[in-house]
């Protein structure tokens, strides 16, 4: 399968197809006569790999890791199940700062809608000292 159609297949476009192969992610691909990319259905699956694991919050770093560790007979999996549980934890830590974030602003706003007048805002004054 050519760059073109395999970036139909997954809508996305041929730059990222060539980015994953230069990052060592996508195995470089046999090329035609004239000069075209090929990919097989091991690349195929390696890009669904990328795709859905970025969808799932892992950095390419992480899913170039986990690529490595492609299960045989199930000897990796428990090293994959703790890369995934580590990324749960990384999330619930996000989680909980976003929260923290948003009860910030949210107590930003309410001074502001208590305090405020034409010529004084106190979100600025507050983000300034």
């Amino acid at each position: 399968m050519t760059t073109g159609k395999l970036a139909e297949k997954f809508k996305i476009n041929r730059e990222a197809i060539r980015f994953y192969e230069r990052k060592g992610l996508l195995p470089k691909p046999e090329r035609t006569a004239t000069g075209y990319r090929l990919y097989d259905v091991r690349a195929e699956k390696t890009l669904s790999f990328i795709l859905n694991s970025k969808k799932l919050g892992f950095t390419l770093a992480e899913i170039k890791s986990l690529l490595s560790l492609r299960i045989v007979n199930g000897e990796n999996c428990s090293t994959i199940r703790i890369k995934a549980q580590r990324k749960i934890e990384d999330i619930e830590n996000k989680i909980h700062q976003l929260g923290s974030l948003k009860r910030a602003l949210s107590l930003l706003v309410e001074s502001c809608l208590k305090k405020q007048t034409s010529t004084y805002c106190p979100i600025i004054d507050n983000l300034e000292n």
